[in-house]
């Protein structure tokens, strides 16, 4: 196996390793949603509003880390260059 063969398959494996990593979170937002819509619903209440505002934030970060995630694994799936170099910076004693 070259070096390049090796690099390609290690940057897919690692962005399948992302994938699988943005789909749980994924997994997470209807129950943000869920918990944000009610706190939302019962706003009336200075706790309540600390509530929502939080499930807010849950819902936003969960966003956020899908995204980053995603394009984290689509950056290691083309395995350019950068990517190769990455994986095998060791310089060898020849």
């Amino acid at each position: 196996m070259s070096r390049k063969e090796g690099a390609l398959l290690a940057s897919r494996t690692f962005a399948l390793y992302l994938i699988f990593w943005a789909l749980a979170y994924l997994s997470y937002v209807p129950e943000h949603l869920f918990s944000f819509a009610h706190h939302a619903r019962q706003s009336n209440m200075v706790s309540e509003n600390y509530f929502r505002n939080l499930d807010f934030l849950y819902l936003a970060f969960d966003f956020v880390r899908i995204v980053a995630l995603f394009a984290a694994a689509s950056w290691f799936y083309t395995c350019g260059p950068k990517i190769e170099n990455l994986f095998f910076s060791c310089k060898r004693n020849e």
